[in-house]
């Protein structure tokens, strides 16, 4: 039963981006199914951080394209 949506937006600055820090964080707690990733990257995020994120996507980490998640 999900309990816990986590809404994620790394910085398009790749000094203070922690995108590629967390990614692996991610897939570990990914397991829990009681949490839901929602993760948005602005247009000027580097293509390369963005398709390994879309590498990870599963029923519970999902990259959201629309500025408008509701």
């Amino acid at each position: 039963m999900l309990k816990y949506v986590v809404l994620y937006s790394p910085s398009s600055d790749e000094s203070l981006s922690s995108a590629k820090v967390l990614k692996d964080a991610i897939v570990k707690l990914s397991s829990r199914k009681d949490l839901l990733f929602l993760i948005h990257f602005d247009e000027d995020v580097d293509e390369d951080i963005v398709n390994g994120y879309r590498e990870i996507e599963k029923s519970n980490i999902e990259i959201v394209e629309d500025r408008d998640i509701g």
